[in-house]
């Protein structure tokens, strides 16, 4: 006997679309007879159609969100088990093989789908030391550059050639050639003027070759340090080096004078 096919038909896509069963069947009459394809959208059909589109999107961004953060901790966790020797204080000269090393480690990180900046942070160094550290290696900059990058580096409330001339010029003036910058200073603003403080006035000097000894005025010389005695003995306690008293006789008396 032939089986009767079921009247009930099943729609598995719509649960695993999100869809409800009566909206697919307007969108497919709307497909047959063209209607909507010349109507725009009304705004209560635009705002359900938006709903439906966040609602689909939803769950696959929601897994591609916990797929990254799991591959970010498993990435990080390789990189917390692997030996570092780059990063700590602040100011500390990192030698150039732990420098490569640290830069390959956290490339492997981020290839592995970790963000940059939470790599950096196992190592314990700043994302743009990194990439500091990316651009001397691709320029063969080797060594230590804080000095060379020190020197390069003119502060902004630093003197200008013609303020340092100045200072010189009034230095060798004939009322203040005789005095030391101690005393010019406090009587350059009695004069009306003022150049700079004294400990830049010793500055400039010193620069130009002008600060030395005059008249009888001796060159210093390093003190020398106190001779230090070694005890070849062990000292004795004080009973040990006072000398023996005699004994007072019973029933004799004493004053202290």
């Amino acid at each position: 006997m032939r089986r009767q096919p079921s009247t009930r038909k099943s729609f598995p896509h719509s649960r695993e679309k999100g869809l409800y069963v009566d909206q697919a069947r307007r969108w497919r009459a709307a497909a047959e007879s063209g209607a909507d394809g010349d109507r725009p959208l009304t705004a209560v059909e635009r705002r359900e159609w938006q709903q439906e589109r966040k609602k689909s999107r939803k769950p696959v961004n929601e897994l591609n969100r916990k797929e990254k953060a799991l591959a970010e901790a498993a990435a990080l966790l390789v990189l917390q088990k692997k030996p570092e020797r780059s990063g700590g204080q602040r100011g500390r000269l990192i030698v150039e093989a732990d420098r490569q090393e640290a830069i390959e480690l956290i490339e492997e990180a981020v290839a592995a789908r970790a963000r940059c900046f939470r790599a950096c942070e196992i190592p314990d160094i700043d994302v743009r030391t990194l990439q500091r550290w990316k651009r001397a290696l691709r320029l063969a900059v080797l060594g230590d550059q804080r000095k060379a990058a020190a020197q390069a580096r003119t502060s902004g409330n630093a003197m200008t050639l013609m303020e340092r001339e100045e200072i010189i010029r009034v230095c060798n003036l004939r009322e203040y050639c005789s005095l030391s910058p101690m005393q010019i200073v406090p009587r350059l603003p009695d004069a009306g003027r003022y150049l700079a403080s004294e400990s830049s006035f010793y500055r400039v000097l010193r620069d130009a070759g002008q600060v030395n000894r005059r008249g009888t005025a001796e060159q210093p010389c390093k003190a020398q340090n106190p001779r230090a005695f070694a005890p070849q003995r062990p000292i004795r306690s004080g009973l040990e080096i006072l000398p023996s008293l005699p004994a007072a006789s019973a029933g004799s008396s004493t004053a202290c004078t």
